[in-house]
């Protein structure tokens, strides 16, 4: 190995090293414990207690993804010894080898200013979301870069189908990728074969749906024709949507050259689609946006000056967001707070590990899911029984935790507490402005 690429290589390492620090720059205070890593955390404390995870997160549109990335995520939990925090950790580590893997693979045809693509990358909102935020609707972009490299760098399609595959089975939007998978297929022959490996890379990360499926006779199936839920699909057309990124992409299209020319002409029709998704969450547009950057900065990095105009564009991306970047605020909810509150009710000796638990939360005015996953998380983490909702009518104490000031829990009636029946108090704890309210039968 020369002393060049030596020297490039440890660069590569140490860039990453400081964009690690750069997505984490909060540390975990500034990671909101929303109500979907509350609930990735609640379907993970179900491993935890040996019970099999069927399926993932429901999406808007009425169906759910693969449960696959619930175990991919445990094992972090498990050598951390059931500390959240390490499934954030494990997300970064992802992302961080996604990058190291792209700038490896790349320091070989394009030398040193493969560094300067990774850089703007990793400095970008979307890459940094997707590498702090475990969730399954921002992790994915993680795979469908590495799909993306390894397809660019012809390693073998079976691998890159089966990062694709993780991608789609964590997130659908990840579907717009496939045209440029089949046509890297295509170009390579298109043996029946590597067709078939394709497929079967594909197919992997949804094993447990297919199961699942199979078991219950099609249940999902059922219940999808039955009440889709397409409301969020709806497309509107958006004419500044459409017009602002048409210009951004048509400004890409001066520069790409070749393959990755075919590339560029593939994204369009799933970028198109999602643009007019106004109403659609944003993070629908993740893999589109990931495979946009991939496309461009590819392009630039075979053009001559190319490089010169990456160094432009990172130097632009460090200022806007490093240098003048608003200090980051403090989440609402940070791990950390939820964490102290479960405590406060295990130390006051109000629940033992005999009790059977059922667990409501008012995490705010405009939240009608009163579940409580991050808090049933602690406390089965903590060896406490806390109950799935469907078991409620089973518990002996009820625990509501409400975050919300001034709400007249008294006069409090869902679903889930009407599940426990009639109820006595017993007492009441406050820890962080968050009231813990204690029931028995």
């Amino acid at each position: 190995m020369s002393l060049s690429k030596l020297i490039t290589r440890f660069l590569l390492i140490f860039v990453i090293l400081l964009l690690c620090f750069f997505w984490i720059q909060e540390g975990f205070a500034g990671i909101n414990l929303d109500t979907d890593l509350g609930r990735d955390l609640f379907e993970l404390s179900n491993i935890f207690l040996h019970k099999w995870v069927w399926l993932g997160p429901r999406l808007s549109a009425g169906f759910h993804t693969s449960p696959i990335y619930y175990y991919i995520l445990y094992p972090a939990l498990l050598l951390s010894g059931n500390n959240p925090r390490s499934i954030i950790i494990l997300t970064l580590l992802f992302a961080a080898v996604a990058l190291f893997i792209f700038g490896l693979l790349g320091i070989k045809k394009w030398g040193g200013g493969v560094v300067l693509a990774i850089i703007i990358i990793g400095l970008q909102s979307w890459w940094q979301t997707a590498a702090v935020h475990p969730g399954n609707g921002y992790t994915y972009v993680i795979w469908v870069f590495l799909s993306l490299t390894f397809m660019w760098f012809e390693l073998p399609l079976f691998v890159s189908a089966l990062f694709l595959g993780l991608a789609i089975s964590y997130h659908p939007a990840a579907v717009f990728i496939l045209p440029v998978l089949f046509y890297e297929w295509w170009r390579k022959k298109h043996k029946i074969f590597s067709f078939f490996l394709i497929l079967l890379g594909l197919t992997i990360p949804w094993t447990p749906i297919i199961l699942f499926e199979f078991i219950t006779k099609g249940y999902l199936i059922r219940q999808w024709s039955s009440h889709p839920g397409f409301g969020l699909l709806q497309p509107q057309f958006n004419l500044l949507n459409l017009l602002f990124v048409s210009v951004i992409w048509a400004a890409v299209g001066l520069i790409v050259q070749n393959r990755i020319r075919i590339w560029y002409w593939l994204s369009l029709p799933g970028l198109l689609f999602l643009i007019m998704m106004t109403n659609a969450p944003s993070h629908y547009l993740l893999g589109i946006i990931c495979l946009m950057w991939f496309v461009a900065t590819v392009a630039l990095l075979n053009r001559k000056h190319g490089q010169t105009v990456l160094l432009l564009i990172s130097v632009f991306l460090f200022v806007n967001n490093v240098i003048l970047a608003k200090p980051i605020k403090p989440a609402a909810r940070p791990i950390s707070k939820i964490e102290a509150v479960a405590k406060k009710l295990v130390n006051s000796g109000k629940i033992n590990k005999k009790n059977k638990i059922a667990v409501v939360a008012m995490l705010s005015a405009d939240n009608k899911v009163p579940q409580a996953d991050d808090y049933r998380f602690f406390l089965r983490t903590q060896g406490y029984k806390a109950l799935d909702i469907t078991e409620y009518s089973q518990a002996d104490r009820l625990i509501m935790f409400i975050e919300v000031p001034n709400f007249e829990w008294q006069h409090w009636s869902t679903w889930e507490i009407e599940q426990f029946g009639k109820k006595k108090f017993i007492s009441q704890l406050s820890k962080d402005k968050t009231k813990i309210i204690i029931f028995e039968r």
